[in-house]
């Protein structure tokens, strides 16, 4: 039996073939360079977010110098070290990096062609990515962007009290017949039942008082404020202020320093602390007061004192004790914060880690002592005559206030202003 022979076959095999060839390597190439292109995406995303928090930063700092600007364009220096750091040097060819401040317009994002806002930054970092695969279907680098906007300013504080105090009772004590007036929030963060306490005629009238646990009122004291109990507590804003290096600072005295009637002090390292016993025309020049054990105290109605720009941080020695800070009796007492810089608003700061040490203000019509007391572990005890001004803005484990008539409100606006340093896109 004879068969016949298979018909030949056509060449559409081959066709088929070459297109599936041409399909495969379509997807080989998207597959590589795509991937390349996804991974590149999150690292480019990532450095452009570090460098616009690094430009924040230095936005932050300087502040109270430039408003937000970056008039010597430190801000963009800062974006620019950072996406270095990071592979993204910027040369022009394989990355591209460009930082936008205010008062430019915004290059992209939903605010395009809108000005920046003071302390605002836009960081914007392309990187073109060689061809790999994928060359055979086309020619040039393929562009990856990532985009970043960030703020670092400076908030006026709307708390006048903070007390830290997570259990005690009367962390708030107002006592004698003295109001305080708070321009702003009182808070109080002990979960007592007699977390804040109001004796005699005291009391305190605010914009809100918070309360974390309950309050006592006795005789005519009163809180005037709307009051809100069991609230959750609030963390202190001024955790992130970072402690003043003395080893960048002269050191003035390793003992004891008795102060002089008419002497002008510099500021540096005092180790044993400062005395100024009824010692009249003394004046503190600009600048932080490192106390290094034995505290500053000031004393006697012949005393006077001016320190206008000053920040005194209290710290303890090296046998571990810290002295306490006690302002009272002066005739005349001018003290003011520094209005620049990282201690912008803060006139008194105690170590955080100081328990036993207490500040104490007292003074009538001729104190003046504007700014932030701060003492995150410790008592601060203020008792005011009629006109005092006992400080802007306080917070501390507790404080117990006292007086016999009215002293001058507190003003958180004159006080430390806290930091605002976060990406916004």
């Amino acid at each position: 039996m004879r068969y016949k022979s298979a018909a030949k076959r056509s060449a559409n095999v081959t066709v088929f073939v070459t297109v599936s060839l041409i399909a495969i390597m379509g997807i080989v190439a998207i597959a590589l360079d795509g991937g390349m292109v996804l991974d590149n995406r999150r690292s480019v995303q990532a450095s452009a977010d570090a460098a616009a928090l690094a430009a924040a930063e230095d936005l932050y700092v300087r502040w109270f110098y430039n408003h937000g600007l970056d008039p010597a364009n430190q801000a963009k220096a800062s974006a620019l070290s950072t996406a270095a750091a990071n592979g993204y040097a910027n040369d022009g060819v394989r990355s591209i990096v460009t930082i936008t401040t205010s008062p430019d317009q915004y290059l992209e994002g939903p605010n395009k062609g809108t000005t920046i806002p003071p302390g605002y930054v836009e960081v914007i970092i392309q990187f073109n990515q060689q061809r790999g695969f994928s060359s055979i279907f086309g020619s040039g680098d393929l562009p990856v962007r990532g985009r970043a906007v960030a703020r670092g300013v400076r908030k006026e504080s709307t708390t006048g009290v903070l007390i830290l105090n997570p259990n005690a009772q009367g962390a708030l004590t107002l006592g004698g017949s003295a109001p305080m007036n708070v321009d702003g929030k009182v808070i109080v963060d002990s979960n007592h039942s007699k977390a804040a306490i109001a004796t005699g005629s005291s009391g305190v009238t605010s914009k809100a008082l918070d309360i974390t646990g309950n309050y006592s009122t006795s005789g005519n004291g009163y809180f005037a404020s709307p009051v809100r109990t069991g609230v959750a507590p609030t963390t202190d804003f001024l955790a992130s202020v970072p402690v003043p290096d003395p080893t960048n600072m002269p050191v003035i005295s390793t003992t004891k320093y008795s102060v002089s009637a008419g002497q002008v002090l510099s500021p540096g390292v005092y180790s044993g602390g400062i005395s100024i016993s009824s010692q009249p025309g003394v004046t503190m020049l600009p600048g932080i007061y490192y106390i290094k054990g034995g505290g500053f105290q000031m004393s006697g109605s012949n005393s006077t004192l001016t320190g206008n720009g000053v920040m005194i941080y209290n710290a303890p020695g090296d046998d571990g004790k810290t002295g306490d800070i006690t302002i009272t009796g002066g005739a005349l007492v001018t003290l003011t914060p520094p209005t620049s810089g990282v201690y912008y608003g803060m006139t008194l700061f105690q170590d955080r880690t100081v328990t036993t040490a207490k500040i104490t203000l007292a003074g009538e019509s001729n104190f003046n002592v504007t700014g932030t007391i701060y003492a995150a572990k410790a008592h601060v005890e203020v008792t005011g005559g009629s006109g005092a001004r006992l400080a802007s803005q306080y917070v501390s484990d507790t404080l117990t206030v006292t007086g016999t008539s009215s002293f001058q409100d507190l003003c958180p606006k004159l006080g430390y202003a806290p930091r605002d340093i976060r990406l916004t896109e």
